[in-house]
């Protein structure tokens, strides 16, 4: 009954009012384009992987910048419903006290990243983000994403699913796996584990 979407570019709110009726959904949460503020070629540079500096210039064709994104836009819009507006770390970092500002107008959420050599815990430790929020003290909550943290486990095996879970309430738990690019269900280990981590803390 409930979607998340990333609108492109030229998502209108009428069409997405048309989409809901046509297939009987209701939109609980706007996930914004991953970046704010900068140009293609300053996001692309930040990039470390081929693959990655290559899917950008998808992104900035179909979503283009959070900051002149239609999310908030269609946030603004759909707002006596009080869906959330979700960010990955990388755009909170980079949009410094304006996050502050649409955390005090639309109901906002974080979400982590995978884990690159050289990024500091805020980016990809639902824990360091989660102090952070608390450091801010502002009205926003936790996406926990399981794909990316598996991704950040498998490059930091030190890191323990069910313990740093154990230490978060996350609202939303995005199902996100196999893939950096095209996200998968999980298979039976990982449906296995999101049961556990359901009974420690439901979403």
């Amino acid at each position: 009954k409930y979607v998340e979407i990333i609108p492109y570019r030229w998502t209108t709110v009428d069409q997405i009012l048309k989409l809901e009726k046509q297939y009987g959904v209701q939109v609980a949460g706007i996930h914004m384009p991953v970046w704010w503020g900068k140009t293609i070629w300053q996001h692309i540079a930040r990039e470390q992987k081929f693959l990655d500096k290559l899917f950008a210039f998808v992104w900035n064709f179909y979503l283009g910048d959070a900051k002149r994104s239609q999310g908030l836009a269609i946030a603004e819009a759909l707002a006596a419903r009080q869906q959330y507006v979700l960010f990955h770390t990388p755009v909170v970092r980079d949009m410094g006290p304006a996050f502050d500002e649409v955390a005090e107008k639309f109901h906002t959420l974080i979400e982590n990243i995978p884990y690159y050599p050289g990024h500091d815990e805020f980016f990809w430790s639902p824990l360091a983000i989660k102090a952070d929020i608390k450091q801010r003290g502002t009205n926003a909550g936790l996406v926990f994403d399981a794909g990316h943290f598996n991704q950040s486990r498998a490059r930091l095996p030190g890191l323990n699913l069910f313990e740093m879970y154990n230490q978060i309430s996350p609202e939303v738990i995005h199902i996100s796996y196999n893939s950096q690019f095209l996200h998968l269900l999980p298979n039976a280990k990982e449906q296995e584990d999101l049961k556990q981590l359901i009974k420690i803390n439901p979403p």
